[in-house]
């Protein structure tokens, strides 16, 4: 299958390549189209903030049925953004006229990366383009890769971030973390519904910790601990342990390093 080319964008025109995700199961082929169209004709569409990882494309998504290599942070994106297809057999057609559903500016896809001035002067419209995105999506990454980010964050022990949590006043999610063994592998399907309800228990947990730490209250009085009162040592609550061994894999992950993210 032929390599995909890309026609030339006109920067008098503030011209853009936006992408529409085709729907699909879990395990099929990325595909989608390109469309191009200027900034000021105010067009539809959502953005992506993710982490490149390893320069290495070895990945495939299919460009209007022609091939583009992306890297695996970015093919592991666009798995679970894009639309599911509703029923099997049904023609898809690019999400064009959906709201902005399924249609992204990607930075890997919708910039000719071997086109050095395309590259540069897309980049000075990139301002515009995530502020005029219907909504940002971020991506962080998979549920394996963060729980092996916790687990390797916690063998290094070098981090002072989680000194509250992994210090002697809380030995007992310590061991937690250090015995919390990431996901390797896809589980079975008889397996997979129960996997899904635990994951999405430990990141709700995640987020609702977040929550918990914008409310105008010291850390003492948060429910998190056991101790509510003056005392100092403070006890994590094991009903915690999960959300917030979530949340620590989380912010272990490379998309918080980035300098970009700020803009985006």
């Amino acid at each position: 299958m032929a390599a995909y080319v890309y026609d030339r964008l006109d920067p008098d025109r503030r011209q853009i390549r936006i992408c529409a995700i085709h729907s699909g199961s879990f395990e099929d082929p990325i595909q989608c189209s390109l469309r191009t169209t200027s900034l000021d004709d105010n067009p539809k569409y959502e953005t992506l903030s993710y982490a490149w990882g390893a320069p290495v494309f070895d990945h495939t998504v299919l460009v209007d049925g022609a091939v583009l290599k992306v890297t695996k942070s970015l093919h592991d994106a666009l798995r679970y953004l894009r639309p599911r297809k509703q029923c099997s057999g049904a023609v898809d057609e690019p999400p064009w006229d959906r709201d902005a559903i399924g249609v992204l500016w990607v930075d890997a896809i919708c910039i000719n990366q071997a086109d050095l001035d395309e590259r540069s002067s897309q980049v000075c419209l990139m301002g515009d383009i995530y502020r005029r995105g219907a909504r940002l999506h971020v991506w962080i990454g998979t549920v394996e890769e963060i729980r092996e980010g916790l687990r390797q964050e916690h063998i290094d022990e070098q981090t002072d971030a989680f000194d509250l949590v992994t210090s002697e006043k809380c030995p007992d999610f310590k061991t937690f973390l250090l015995s919390h063994e990431p996901t390797r592998s896809r589980p079975a399907a008889s397996s997979s519904a129960a996997l899904s309800s635990d994951v999405d228990a430990q990141v709700t947990g995640a987020m609702e910790i977040l929550q918990l730490f914008t409310e105008d209250k010291h850390v003492q009085h948060l429910p998190l601990f056991k101790t509510q009162s003056g005392d100092t040592d403070l006890e994590l609550h094991e009903t915690w342990y999960e959300g917030l061994a979530m949340l620590l894999g989380i912010l272990t992950q490379p998309w918080w390093k980035r300098v970009w993210a700020v803009q985006e």
